[in-house]
């Protein structure tokens, strides 16, 4: 009898295990807002421009809404789906262009490491060097800082300037962040070795320097921005801030009401 017992139990553990509905997926967002920013012109302090520069991530089920606002004020969405691959991204004119992508669970590092190329492209940023970890902390959290120095092109000068940033990242993602973090790497983080291989062949990092940023490979708690372009510096301090795991509105994840196709020139 005992025996029977404990098959039968065994039977049902694993019927449990096979047949039980997996957990739901939590909802997650969190903000990227201007700190600080300080713009000095041959000694006078002048308005900053990077004060309306951020960023906004969220993510609900396969759906994967961000928000970029750069240093003229206009805010760039894309609405992705990672189950169909599918990215939509809104243009200002009430219109949406089609790319692919949409943040798939496969090859993260992979992409992520691409939007940071494209970005890095787009700014006109090269010779990046990346240097660190050093332990260090953010507002009482304990953190990894990397430094970062490369040249950008900034206020439309016809030469790059150097431009250093401190990174931080958290010790522990899930500490700062909350454990819905997960969710941006469909429930299972990568690994050091996968960001570090994503760095180097597709961002085309140094092998110091993408050890030094996949050993800490994490949503940022802060970034410290300081340049020194001769006749004037800036500086920017984005900070992570309204981090949250309640549940988001699905209307967010859809394409707004009214928009429509793009002319494939646009």
């Amino acid at each position: 009898m005992g025996h029977t017992m404990r098959r039968l139990a065994l039977w049902t553990a694993m019927a449990g295990a096979l047949f039980s509905t997996p957990p739901a997926k939590a909802d997650f967002s969190v903000s990227y807002r201007a700190k600080s920013a300080t713009l000095v012109l041959f000694d006078k302090p002048q308005p900053s421009p990077f004060g309306a520069v951020g960023a906004r991530i969220l993510i609900k089920g396969d759906r994967v809404r961000v928000e970029a606002t750069d240093h003229w004020g206009t805010t760039h969405t894309w609405i992705s789906d990672r189950a169909t691959h599918t990215t939509w991204r809104l243009l200002p004119n009430q219109q949406y262009v089609t790319e692919s992508g949409g943040w798939a669970c496969e090859g993260i590092p992979v992409q992520v490491a691409g939007v940071l190329a494209a970005g890095l492209a787009g700014a006109g940023i090269d010779s990046l060097s990346i240097s660190g970890p050093t332990a260090a902390s953010w507002d009482e959290a304990q953190a990894r800082r990397t430094e970062w120095d490369f040249r950008a092109r900034v206020f439309g000068l016809p030469r790059p300037v150097w431009v250093r940033a401190s990174v931080y990242f958290p010790a522990s993602e899930a500490d700062v962040f909350g454990s819905p973090v997960v969710e941006l790497y469909c429930g299972k983080k990568p690994t050091q070795a996968e960001w570090r291989s994503a760095l180097q062949q597709v961002l085309e990092l140094s092998k110091e320097s993408a050890t030094a940023l996949a050993s800490v490979a994490a949503l940022p708690i802060a970034l410290d921005f300081r340049t020194d372009f001769g006749m004037g510096k800036g500086t920017l301090v984005l900070e992570a801030t309204d981090v949250s795991g309640t549940v988001l509105d699905a209307s967010l994840f859809r394409l707004p009401e009214g928009y429509r196709a793009a002319p494939a020139s646009e």
